[in-house]
């Protein structure tokens, strides 16, 4: 990680000028390269063109996400807690027996359970 972080730093010096240059494109000309980079992107994951279908769709609904002015935090903690939450949920089923009373045992749980609740 030394030896990439000492490329890196040889490297951009010199560059900053041109990075900073790139900011100033024209829409017309970054939005294409960023869409092409994306689909290569996605395609050279697993060489399959329906990863690069599945960008397109979330792209689109990324756009009609920023057009509609919906908050895409919730989307993004959704994304990265569901599974994890998931997993949880399992799990506590599976030592319960399968009762979602388990879910209540605890004061604190009852309180998350409870609707406009102030722990969560």
């Amino acid at each position: 990680m030394y030896i990439g972080n000492v490329m890196l730093l040889v490297l951009n010096l010199p560059l900053v000028g041109l990075w900073a240059r790139l900011t100033r494109a024209p829409y017309a000309i970054m939005a294409p390269v960023i869409l092409i980079l994306c689909l290569i992107g996605s395609y050279s994951l697993r060489n399959s063109t329906f990863d690069m279908g599945m960008t397109l769709i979330f792209g689109v609904i990324g756009y009609f996400i920023r057009k509609y002015g919906w908050p895409t935090a919730p989307l993004v903690l959704c994304g990265i807690l569901g599974p994890i939450l998931e997993k949880s949920l399992v799990n506590s089923l599976a030592m319960s027996a399968g009762s979602p009373m388990i879910l209540s045992a605890a004061p604190s749980a009852l309180l998350c359970l409870l609707p406009q609740s102030p722990c969560c």
